[in-house]
């Protein structure tokens, strides 16, 4: 069985707002005529980064609009995927020149059953566990500082670690 395809026209625009304050209209693509390539994607980027680049489009309405759509995708995507995987499974598998397939998810091994497993894992835990308390001191140090390791009664020298971090932004609805 084939599924129906839509005749009529979905058009996907995004009425945004300039840096002064102008409506400009962009008609991202008709959905049923959009050609779902990579370079037809990547060609859309660029066209909505020159619009940025030229004042045309806000870069902030841009960005929060076109994060809706990378949230409607994700609140749609566990809605259909049943549909989705029975479609695979009659063979439709090919949209637009896409391959959509199948795959396995969350796949889980348990170890437990194995008496060495369990011995390395649980020097790894303590291990890490030691780590982060080691870590969780050092972020607080703003000067190199001795303490004495409890466990082996040796001196250890500490020293402040350096920080590094990059600006970015974050998109929260209200």
């Amino acid at each position: 069985m084939q599924m129906p395809t839509n005749t009529k026209p979905i058009l996907i625009t995004l009425q945004m707002t300039s840096h002064s304050n102008m409506n400009t209209t962009l008609n991202i693509v008709d959905f049923n005529q959009f050609v779902v390539t990579k370079q037809s994607i990547n060609n859309t980027a660029k066209h909505i980064a020159d619009l940025v680049a030229d004042g045309e489009i806000s870069p902030i309405d841009a960005i929060v609009k076109l994060k809706a759509f990378s949230d409607l995708y994700d609140a749609l995507r566990p809605l259909v995927t049943d549909s989705i995987i029975q479609e695979i499974d009659k063979g439709n598998t090919n949209s637009n020149g896409v391959e959509v397939s199948t795959m396995e998810t969350s796949i889980k091994y348990d170890y437990t059953q194995t008496k060495k497993w369990v011995e390395l894992n649980y020097q790894i835990e303590k291990l890490t566990q030691e780590l982060k308390m080691l870590e969780t001191t050092i972020k607080t140090l703003s000067r190199p500082t001795s303490i004495l390791d409890e466990a082996t009664g040796e001196l250890m020298e500490l020293k402040p670690a350096k920080k590094s971090s990059k600006t970015s932004f974050k998109i929260q609805y209200k």
